[in-house]
């Protein structure tokens, strides 16, 4: 792990970190919103696992849908805002995805964890606390996620490729990795913050995998640094075998804008 592990998390994610400003001024505070666990399978919330692989963003969860949910794997749980909080009442506007935060079983005792879009950074610390029995089961944690561009800080912005991907790991990742450290100032947020956060502090093996992208689509182009990550290190035995063509449209069909990030 860097030495300068702290400064780039800390700061990171206000949701884990600090949570007195909505105290202070009386309202009442957004992350106090509940998330519901149901277990479909008795017993494997408490399970050990040897890896826990959790997929974030539209590029990071389409990766996962074609190259390691195969055909054996079995959804063990899922995790779900109640429906009277699917709605934000302060804006009518803004609803939350009905579709639930899955928990999978993988094969070589692998569980991958497919994050809701409904999982946004002001619900990030709640779905670490509600999963802490998943987490605390796992041998070591792997985040997949994907960030834009236009957010990564550098002095040859124009130079950088279409996407590239970034490691950030914990002090007691041991296990060897090809990819470039996340360099200051750069730093990660959201769910990807606080599952770090929370690996370091209970001295957890992890490692997170910041996809850099010009989009938010799932496509060949964008894919291919988490399928490069996968394949270059020890994490290839848990790559899916493919069978007949790869298509990413199931990722695609999102509600918000989309367009090159940088505008």
């Amino acid at each position: 792990m860097a030495t300068f592990f702290g400064e780039v998390i800390l700061p990171s994610s206000r949701v884990f970190f600090d949570d007195s400003d909505d105290e202070e001024d009386g309202s009442p505070a957004t992350h106090g919103n509940s998330l519901e666990v149901k277990e479909l399978v008795p017993g494997s919330l408490g399970a050990e696992c040897n890896v826990l692989i959790i997929s974030e963003g539209n590029v990071a969860r389409g990766f996962s849908d074609n190259h390691l949910i195969g055909e054996e794997a079995q959804v063990l749980a899922e995790v779900q805002l109640p429906l009277n909080q699917q709605m934000d009442t302060d804006f009518p506007a803004r609803r939350k995805a009905a579709e639930p935060t899955l928990l999978y079983k993988l094969k070589n005792s692998t569980y991958l964890l497919d994050v809701s879009s409904s999982i946004d950074i002001l619900l990030s610390n709640n779905l670490t606390l509600s999963i802490e029995s998943v987490l605390r089961s796992a041998k070591k944690i792997v985040v997949l996620c994907n960030r834009p561009t236009a957010d990564y800080r550098c002095d040859s912005i124009n130079s950088l490729p279409s996407a590239f991907l970034r490691v950030l790991k914990t002090s007691s990742w041991t296990d060897p990795l090809d990819q470039r450290t996340l360099e200051q100032p750069n730093f990660v947020s959201g769910l990807p913050a606080s599952i770090v956060s929370w690996c370091e502090a209970t001295n957890k093996p992890c490692v997170a995998a910041i996809c850099y992208t010009d989009t938010d689509k799932a496509e060949t182009v964008t894919v291919s640094p988490l399928h490069n990550f996968f394949k270059s290190s020890n994490l290839s035995q848990h790559l899916a075998p493919i069978h007949g063509p790869v298509s990413y449209k199931r990722r695609n069909n999102v509600t918000r804008e989309e367009s090159n990030m940088y505008l």
